[in-house]
């Protein structure tokens, strides 16, 4: 959409280019436009690892749940192996679901939703990097510890209070990238409301 416009704007500026305006003013247009381009392909790669992300936590953790409801009902699947039994595994699967699988994703597509609705870059889009390492060394750190018997047994949401804080700073320091960047494109818009 951003593209389009400027590309109508220096279309514009080239026919009135005849009677007097600048070429400067049309290649600052151009430059803009190539900015533009950069900063889309860089969205669409920052959306692109969340969501594959997402699917890999979605393969994963699922088939977590199909080795419990194997066990289950064939309790001599995969052995005496104490760590696969049903008790410390659940816990694993529910969560996991839950925050490797649909948190991901939607993260992923808010980053869409923000990318095509306020039509402008992420304010401090290199942190989003940051974040989606940080979020999946955090998912891949609470198996672990709940492999190994650390976790409150809940059914979901069981995860150490360290791994739940890390969860929380990043859904914060996300909640404020998002924030910043509808302020910036308000500032900007031409519209009053």
């Amino acid at each position: 959409m951003r593209a389009s416009r400027v590309i109508l704007r220096r279309a514009a500026l080239t026919r009135a280019g005849r009677t007097g305006v600048s070429r400067g003013a049309v290649r600052a247009l151009d430059a803009e436009r190539e900015d533009g381009a950069a900063a889309h392909g860089a969205i669409h790669s920052l959306i692109g690892q969340w969501l594959g992300w997402g699917l890999a936590w979605m393969v994963l953790f699922p088939a977590i749940g199909a080795i419990i409801s194997t066990k289950l009902t064939h309790p001599d699947f995969l052995g005496a192996l104490a760590w696969l039994d049903v008790d410390p595994v659940r816990p694993i699967h529910a969560g996991q679901v839950i925050w490797g699988t649909f948190s991901t994703l939607s993260i992923g597509l808010a980053h869409y939703v923000m990318s095509r609705l306020w039509a402008r870059r992420l304010w401090k889009a290199e942190w989003s990097y940051v974040f989606l390492w940080a979020w999946n060394l955090n998912l891949g750190a609470v198996v672990v510890v709940m492999a190994t018997g650390g976790h409150l047994g809940w059914e979901a949401g069981g995860s150490t209070l360290p791994n739940t804080f890390v969860m929380f700073l990043i859904l914060i320091g996300l909640l404020i990238q998002f924030l910043a960047t509808i302020k910036a494109s308000r500032a900007t818009s031409r519209c009053s409301c």
